[in-house]
């Protein structure tokens, strides 16, 4: 699944997604007062453990990268 709140954005709309093997990719755009933010990422799923890249460019013109990794620990209580 692509990393989103369960409360969609109205301003955000995903473009892209796209599932090979266990590996999603996405594409996220996000219109705001103050310009468009464009997210692109994958998330590689491998068992109970995950990994990921996600990138984050911002209207005047910053890149935010970010790498994740997880773990199913059981559900929520």
């Amino acid at each position: 699944n692509i990393p989103v709140k369960k409360e969609q954005d109205k301003n955000c709309k995903v473009e892209s997604k796209k599932i090979s093997g266990n590996t999603v990719t996405y594409r996220v755009v996000c219109k705001e007062k103050d310009g468009t933010y464009v997210t692109t990422g994958t998330i590689t799923y491998k068992g109970d453990t995950f990994t990921g890249n996600t990138e984050v460019k911002t209207p005047d013109g910053m890149q935010i990268k970010q790498k994740m990794s997880g773990k199913w620990i059981g559900k929520c209580k």
